[in-house]
C-alpha cells in the first residue's frame, strides 16, 4: 500500500462524518427549533430563571446581574488546575415547567405543522444526499488527480532511472572496451618485447655458439698443427738417428770387410748396401707408420675436440634459449598479470561508479518520495484542520441539542443566590466527561455542586489530532443569574 491510499481513507472518512453531522444539525436547526418555539412562544412568564454558558473570555460585566440580598457566605478554597481551552458554547438553561395558558392547537393546525416537517424533512434529506454525492464526486476526482500525479511521478522517476542506467551501461561497455584494446595493446607490446629479447638472446646465443665453436676449432686446429709439427720433427730425428746408427754400421761393416777381404767388402758393401737400403726403407716405413699414427691420433684428437666443442656449444646454446624462453615466460606471465591486475582495478572503479549511480539515484528517489510524503501530509493537515473547524461547528448545534440543561436550585432562586462558575472539564476520546473540578467557585456551595452534577452527565465531540480522536481538557464557565423579562 503506497503513501496516497494509506492517507486518504482516513480523510474520506472524517468528511462523510462531517457531512453526516451537518444533515443532522440541519434537521434540529429546520424542524426542531420551529416546533419549540411554536409549542413555548406562549409559555413565558414575567420572569424566567436562565443559566448560559458563556465564553472564557467575556467580561463579567457584559453580564447585567440582579442584586438580590443574601447572606454572605465564605467561598470555599478549591485547587485551582493548569487553564485549559474554553468551549465557545452558549447553552440555555432549561425553564422549570409551567402550566399551560393557551388552547391546544386544532387538528388542521396540528395536521399542517405535520407537512411542514415532512416537507423540510424531505429537503433536507435531498440536500442531505446532494452534499453527500458532491463530496463522493470530489473524493474520486481528488483520488484520480493523486493517483495520476502519482504515476506521473512514478514514470519519470522510472524514465530517469532508466535513462542513467542506460549511460552508466554505455559508460561501462565503453570502459571495458577500452580496457580491452588497452590490455590488447598492452598484450602486443609485451609479447613484441618479449620476441625481439628472445631474438636477441637467440642472436647472442648463436653468435657467442660461433665465437666458441671458431675458438675451439682453432685450437684444434693448433693443436694438430703442432702435433704434426711434433710427429714431423720425432720423425725427422729418429729418421736421422736410424741415418746415422746406419752410417756407423756401415762404417763399421766397410772397416770389417776392408779387413777380411775385398770381395767380402764388395759381397758386404752389396748386403750393407742392401742392409742399408732395407733399414732405409723400414725406416722411411716407420716414420710413415708413426706419422700415420700421430696424424690419425691427432685427427682422433681434433675430431674429439670439435665435437667436445659442438657439444659444448649445443648445451650452452640449449641453456640460453631455456633462459630465453623462461625470461620470455616470466615477462608473459609478468605482463598478463599486470593486465588482469589493471582489469581488475577497472572492473572495480567501474563496479564503484555503477554502485555509487545506484545510490544517487536512490537517494533521488528517496527525497522525491519524501517531498511527496510532506506535500501529502501538509494537504492532509490543511484537509485535517478545515474538517475541525467544520466540526467544531457542529460540535455547537449538537451541544446545545443533547445535553441536559442544569436547573436553577430552588432554594437559590428563592434567596436570590447569583454567581459564576468555571469547571475544568477532560473531555475523553469518546466524548464522555472525565475528570472534573472546580477552577473558579461562584462563592456559592450550592450553585458549585449543581454546576458539577449537572456537566458530568454531558456528552461532547472530542477533539481530534490528525483525524483521530483524543482526550483534552476544556474550561467551562457557568453563569447563574436571575433576570426579568
Amino acid at each position: 500500500m503506497d503513501f496516497w491510499s494509506y492517507i486518504y481513507p482516513a480523510t474520506a472518512a472524517s468528511r462523510e462524518r462531517a457531512v453526516i453531522v451537518t444533515i443532522v444539525a440541519v434537521l434540529h436547526v429546520v424542524i426542531l427549533y420551529p416546533v419549540m418555539a411554536h409549542s413555548q412562544g406562549e409559555r413565558k412568564s414575567a420572569q424566567e430563571m436562565r443559566v448560559t454558558i458563556a465564553m472564557a473570555d467575556k467580561p463579567a460585566a457584559s453580564q447585567v446581574p440582579v442584586s438580590v440580598p443574601s447572606a454572605p457566605v465564605k467561598p470555599q478554597p478549591h485547587k485551582v488546575e493548569p487553564e485549559p481551552e474554553p468551549l465557545p458554547v452558549d447553552i440555555p438553561v432549561k425553564e422549570p415547567d409551567k402550566p399551560k395558558v393557551n388552547p391546544e392547537p386544532t387538528p388542521l393546525e396540528v395536521e399542517k405543522i405535520k407537512l411542514e416537517q415532512e416537507a423540510a424533512l424531505a429537503k433536507a434529506r435531498a440536500e442531505a444526499e446532494a452534499a453527500q454525492l458532491k463530496v463522493q464526486q470530489e473524493i474520486e476526482r481528488e483520488k484520480a488527480e493523486q493517483a495520476a500525479a502519482q504515476a506521473k511521478v512514478k514514470a519519470e522517476i522510472k524514465a530517469k532511472v532508466e535513462t542513467e542506467i542506460a549511460r552508466f551501461k554505455a559508460m561501462e561497455e565503453a570502459k571495458r572496451v577500452q580496457a580491452e584494446q588497452e590490455a590488447k595493446v598492452r598484450i602486443e607490446q609485451e609479447a613484441a618485447r618479449a620476441r625481439a629479447e628472445h631474438e636477441a638472446a637467440q642472436a647472442r646465443a648463436e653468435a657467442e655458439s660461433r665465437r666458441r665453436a671458431e675458438q675451439e676449432a682453432a685450437r684444434a686446429r693448433a693443436e694438430h698443427e703442432a702435433a704434426q709439427a711434433r710427429a714431423e720433427a720425432e720423425t725427422r730425428r729418429r729418421a736421422e738417428q736410424e741415418a746415422a746408427r746406419a752410417r756407423a754400421e756401415h762404417e763399421a761393416a766397410q772397416a770389417r770387410a776392408e779387413a777380411e777381404s775385398r770381395r767380402r767388402a764388395e759381397q758386404e758393401a752389396a748386403r750393407a748396401r742392401a742392409e742399408h737400403e732395407a733399414a732405409q726403407a723400414r725406416a722411411e716405413a716407420e716414420t710413415r707408420r708413426r706419422a700415420e699414427q700421430e696424424a690419425a691420433r691427432a685427427r682422433a684428437e681434433h675430431e674429439a675436440a670439435q665435437a667436445r666443442a659442438e657439444a659444448e656449444t649445443r648445451r650452452r646454446a640449449e641453456q640460453e634459449a631455456a633462459r630465453a624462453r623462461a625470461e620470455h615466460e616470466a615477462a608473459q606471465a609478468r605482463a598478463e598479470a599486470e593486465t588482469r591486475r589493471r582489469a581488475e582495478q577497472e572492473a572495480a572503479r567501474v563496479r564503484a561508479e555503477q554502485e555509487e549511480a545506484r545510490r544517487k539515484v536512490e537517494r533521488e528517489a528517496r527525497l522525491a518520495k519524501e517531498k511527496m510524503e510532506a506535500e501529502a501530509k501538509a494537504r492532509a493537515a490543511v484537509e485535517t484542520a478545515r474538517l475541525k473547524d467544520e466540526e467544531d461547528v457542529v460540535l455547537k448545534a449538537l451541544y446545545n441539542q443533547k445535553n441536559a440543561r442544569p436547573s436553577y436550585p430552588l432554594a437559590a432562586r428563592r434567596i436570590g443566590l447569583q454567581g459564576k462558575v468555571l469547571l475544568n472539564v477532560e473531555v475523553l476520546a469518546d466524548g464522555s466527561c472525565g475528570q472534573i473540578n472546580v477552577a473558579q467557585s461562584s462563592g456559592h456551595r450550592m450553585l458549585d455542586d449543581n454546576a458539577l452534577e449537572t456537566v458530568k452527565t454531558w456528552q461532547f465531540v472530542p477533539a481530534r489530532q490528525g483525524g483521530v480522536a483524543i482526550s483534552k481538557w476544556y474550561r467551562v464557565p457557568i453563569v447563574f443569574t436571575l433576570k426579568d423579562n
